[in-house]
């Protein structure tokens, strides 16, 4: 949730055009933080643990969503 909430509060996919290193420190921060969860998730779901990192390490978005968004 709050990596959610720092993307939808600094955009930093649109800030990447207009500031590309404000954009790229943004987007290191959550890739960390992405990161962090996959290894939280480890003991309890490791292989959506696995597929996070795997997705880290090869810098591409999953084909299949790993968590089911609440509407």
């Amino acid at each position: 949730g709050e990596l959610d909430s720092k993307i939808q509060s600094t955009t930093p996919f649109k800030l990447v055009k207009t500031d590309a290193e404000a954009g790229k420190t943004i987007i290191r921060e959550l890739v960390v933080g992405l990161n962090q969860i996959a290894v939280d998730l480890e003991p309890f779901l490791p292989e959506t643990s696995l597929r996070i990192k795997e997705a880290i390490s090869i810098n591409k978005v999953p084909v299949m969503p790993l968590f089911l968004r609440k509407e």
